[in-house]
């Protein structure tokens, strides 16, 4: 609309305090797809259950007390209600795993590095149970027919996070590349960790010098890209100082950890540049 259209409907709101307006015509679009579509088979029977004691998680934590930290091979107990059924399974983010031992309100599972799906960082830890049901429903031989059926049940998500561990020897690399500026000597660090890391998760080295206590530097660098799942890690390290530090790596927030010595000092892993 122009200003002389706009001008005649607001005339119509006289002594009414307005602010300056557009006018926009809005329509739908149908947007015809090049892929065909889908049909599911026809529905020949409704069976419906109700469940009304869902399970419901309530505490998560490692079975040993002393261990507060929660790695890829810990055994936890899972706390809540209502956790029956005459099958039950936990899920971790995508790894599914089986009970060592069960109960009403507890459940005791144990991790493994091993374990497909697992990975570090925040994870969602859910109940799912199975219980097997009847139902009635007709059929066209038959005017009573009784079928199995299994009624599922999933609890609510419960957030944990699960903190890599690093294995084996970390050790430096280095590699030519050449600029603008001529020839070059690129320094890496290679990590290995005891979890699988995805190409989307993110992956951090954090780097604390030991052996400057006047003037301690610190650093951090994001891994090199990923193709596929690993559990060696490159990180290009720019501009560090020659030195001793302690290295952590933080895969999706998640830290693994350092170890400390007899003084209570934070002694390892270390890394000597």
């Amino acid at each position: 609309m122009d200003a002389e259209q706009l001008s005649r409907i607001w005339s119509s709101f006289f002594q009414t305090p307005y602010s300056l307006s557009f006018v926009y015509q809005a329509t739908a679009v149908l947007i015809q797809g090049k892929k065909s579509g889908k049909a599911a088979l026809p529905v020949r029977s409704r069976q419906v259950s109700i469940s009304p004691l869902r399970p419901i998680v309530t505490q998560v934590e490692v079975e040993k007390e002393a261990d507060r930290v929660i790695f890829a091979d810990s055994t936890v107990l899972i706390r809540g209600r209502d956790f029956r059924g005459d099958s039950l399974r936990v899920h971790l983010g995508d790894a599914v795993l089986t009970p060592d031992f069960m109960a009403e309100t507890e459940i005791r599972v144990r991790f493994s590095p091993e374990l497909p799906g697992l990975r570090a960082g925040v994870q969602s830890v859910q109940v799912h149970t199975n219980t097997a049901l009847t139902s009635e429903h007709n059929n066209s031989r038959a005017s009573d027919v009784r079928s199995p059926m299994v009624s599922h049940s999933a609890s609510n998500a419960f957030p944990i996070v699960i903190c890599p561990r690093i294995v084996g020897e970390s050790r430096l690399s280095s590699r030519e590349e050449r600029d603008r500026q001529g020839l070059k000597t690129e320094i890496g660090a290679i990590v290995s960790v005891d979890t699988v890391v995805s190409p989307e998760q993110r992956v951090f080295l954090l780097l604390n010098q030991i052996d400057n206590s006047e003037n301690p530097m610190n650093f951090i660098f994001k891994a090199e890209r990923r193709e596929s799942d690993t559990r060696e890690l490159y990180f290009l390290l720019h501009k560090v100082l020659p030195g001793t530090y302690l290295f952590r790596v933080q895969i999706d927030g998640a830290e693994s950890p350092l170890t400390v010595d007899r003084q209570g000092r934070y002694a390892a892993p270390r890394l000597t540049i």
